[in-house]
């Protein structure tokens, strides 16, 4: 018999059972009284898919098991590759936890996720080494995306959210000069975010129809440059969308003009001045009741005149507001125009223009002046014209403002000419459009594999969109309440091998502002544009590997699954710490079933690659080998059921009484006990007599 709790540490008791059964022995096993638990926390696993692809979300898993007979407060750490990804306070109850976190992993490779706990209390955590666990995941390279826009921050949103979620996203700005445009054959997806056609290479333009039928993604992003406004109608990109581009039309402009007039001293001179407000008066008449007017003078400081306002509702005013526009001080600019810009961002029109009349030097530096103009230009769509009149302006700055600002710049020595210069600012021919701005309600489709987990939830607003009809076969993914009618936000189909989308608003805040501060905005994108990607359906596999290791070394397991064994002996190949590396054959130990071992107790991180019999290479995979610790800790209960199964394989019994261990060997015999007590009598008679003299 032997005493034991039957707690396994590095081997399986019943290993032994054929030697005990070959040399006839049996087990009598006298368990413990119970122990109890040694105050420890440990980590029993930490779970995670093998593979992932790049990019892709996973779940990760952390058991601990708390020994104490209280509940342990501590530090959960997750790390991914020495960076820590997420870190929360726990409470441990008695027993076995589990916790888990969504991980995006976007670096490729073999990627270590590293779990660590820290118990609050050290005195509750007997064994130290064993709070911390590694996993390894093996993730495939992540796609590539080709982001084009006609302006680099028409792509500032998309391009952070979707690298975010785990895309390679190269972006565009065509532009930039010079502004070469990568292959799409390179991209697993390619992007038009509001880009007019004329600014594509025309390679692009004619082999865009043909790269998404051979498999590639196509996604057409709206604004007042895409889709029928960007000059698709009718083009091979127009036949690879869901959607049926609208001819553009004629639409009335809607405009609001500020007059930022220069009221300097020297304004007085040749009555530059009056000719100016006789301008303004000019512009006044002419602009239609539902347009807007503003007029800002400017010496050292601006001075609004006219605040920005329907010309229906002040009318009337304007004369008497102009008359208060005297000639005095110097001359700074740059606070007027930051006015002027104020003004418009309160209101809403189809054109806003800045007239900028001035007869001096501007003040301030040139950089600062150009900034904001390419602000005012490129994010709020605002123009910017120059007149200069006289000899002294600063023409080169005043000139350069008009280029930036995409207006025309004056130059005249004649006062006089003024009022017509500012008429001329009046004329526009009309904007072709199909696009309309005002704010509407996205109905979104139920079944919409692009909307999976968004669509049971109201979608923000936009605040336009560009008009276009869904094409037979294709899939309004999200439709517009307006007027009646159904128009589409989204769309998408298949097309030959590949896929394309279309959304009719844009992506760079302009109508689409709810939804850039939208908290699904970056998982609307990343879904929408992972839909279109090509399908790379997973090569199904016949193996799985197990990594383990005991007190010698790694353990590898091949398992097969209905694939054929036939071919060469499967193997495996394991590089570790300090260069170290071997590659051996695995032992079939049944059908199906292979396994190996890497000699080896060095702790640290090793890497496995396992060749099945057909040649097939699986992995790379990764293993940690933790550091050794104390083998065995104390149970609070003795495992008798395989104490039980022990004893009973081999004849024995759990907790045999005496006369089970030794049993007789032969019937009894009685024997008289006469012969000896007499002379014991006799001899303790003799030894009192003795005691009594010498006393």
């Amino acid at each position: 018999g032997w005493e034991t709790g039957g707690n396994a540490t590095t081997t399986d008791a019943r290993s032994v059972l054929p030697l005990l059964a070959e040399r006839g022995l049996k087990l009598y096993p006298f368990p413990p009284p119970p122990a109890e638990a040694a105050p420890n926390v440990a980590i029993q696993r930490l779970g995670a898919p093998q593979s992932t692809a790049g990019g892709e979300t996973i779940e990760v898993s952390v058991a601990l098991e708390n020994t104490n007979p209280g509940p342990v407060r501590g530090g959960l750490t997750l790390q991914q590759g020495g960076k820590v990804v997420w870190q929360q306070g726990v409470t441990l109850a008695p027993g076995v936890s589990l916790f888990s976190h969504s991980l995006s992993l976007s670096d490729s490779g073999l990627i270590p996720l590293h779990a660590t706990f820290t118990p609050d209390s050290p005195r509750e955590d007997a064994i130290p080494q064993d709070n911390q666990a590694t996993a390894w995941v093996s993730v495939a390279p992540m796609e590539k995306v080709l982001l084009l826009s006609a302006r680099a921050q028409d792509n500032r949103y998309l391009e952070k959210v979707l690298s975010n979620r785990g895309l390679g996203v190269t972006a565009v700005d065509l532009t930039a000069k010079p502004a070469p445009v990568p292959s799409p054959e390179s991209f697993s997806a390619v992007i038009l975010n509001n880009v007019a056609m004329d600014k594509l290479p025309p390679a692009l333009i004619s082999g865009l129809d043909d790269y998404v039928r051979k498999g590639g993604g196509l996604i057409m992003v709206g604004g007042e440059e895409s889709l029928g406004l960007g000059g698709y109608k009718g083009t091979p990109i127009e036949k690879a969308l869901p959607v049926t581009l609208l001819p553009p039309q004629k639409d009335e402009p809607h405009t609001a003009m500020m007059l930022v007039i220069d009221k300097s001293g020297s304004m007085r001179r040749e009555n530059k001045l009056l000719y100016a407000v006789a301008g303004a008066r000019a512009m006044a008449r002419n602009l239609k009741d539902t347009d807007l007017l503003g007029v800002v003078g400017f010496d050292q400081e601006p001075f609004v005149v006219v605040p920005l306002e329907y010309l229906g509702k002040i009318r009337n005013d304007i004369d008497d507001r102009l008359d208060r526009l005297k000639a005095s001080g110097g001359t700074f600019l740059l606070p007027a125009l930051e006015e002027a810009k104020r003004q418009l961002e309160r209101h809403y029109a189809t054109r806003k223009h800045i007239v900028i009349l001035t007869d001096g030097e501007t003040g301030g530096s040139g950089s600062s002046y150009l900034d904001l103009i390419t602000a005012m230009h490129d994010e709020e769509k605002i123009t910017i014209s120059t007149i200069a009149v006289g000899e002294e302006p600063n023409l080169r700055l005043l000139s350069r403002l008009a280029e930036y600002g995409g207006g025309a710049f004056h130059h005249t020595t004649d006062p006089s000419t003024l009022p017509d210069l500012s008429l001329d600012e009046l004329e526009d021919k009309g904007e072709e459009k199909t696009m309309v701005e005002k704010e509407l309600t996205p109905i979104p489709h139920r079944d919409s594999p692009l909307l999976k987990g968004l669509d049971d939830r109201p979608l923000p607003p936009v605040k336009g969109y560009v008009e276009a009809e869904v094409k037979e076969g294709a899939r309004l993914d999200i439709g517009l309440r307006a007027d009646g009618k159904r128009p589409p936000l989204l769309a998408s189909w298949s097309y030959g091998q590949g896929k394309a989308v279309a959304f009719t608003s844009d992506a760079n805040g302009r109508w689409s502002a709810p939804w850039v501060s939208w908290e699904g905005f970056s998982k609307f994108w990343s879904q929408v544009v992972r839909w279109s990607l090509p399908e790379v359906k997973p090569k199904e596999s016949h193996f799985a590997v197990e990594l383990g290791h005991n007190e010698t070394g790694l353990l590898i397991d091949l398992f097969s699954y209905g694939a054929s064994e036939e071919g060469r002996a499967a193997t495996a190949k394991v590089s570790g710490p300090a260069g170290s590396s071997a590659a051996f054959p695995l032992e079939r130990l049944a059908p199906g079933h292979y396994q190996g071992m890497y000699a080896t107790t060095k702790a640290g991180d090793y890497r496995v690659e396992v060749t099945v019999p057909s040649g097939e290479k699986l992995g790379p995979l990764g293993y940690t080998l933790p550091p050794l610790h104390p083998r065995e800790v104390p149970q609070p209960q003795p495992n008798l059921p395989l104490l039980e199964t022990l004893a009973q394989a081999t004849g024995g019994s759990v907790n045999p009484d005496v006369a089970t261990l030794v049993p007789p060997t032969g019937p009894p015999e009685q024997q008289p006990l006469l012969p000896y007590l007499i002379p014991l009598a006799m001899a303790l008679y003799f030894i009192e007599l003795l005691l009594r003299r010498v006393v």
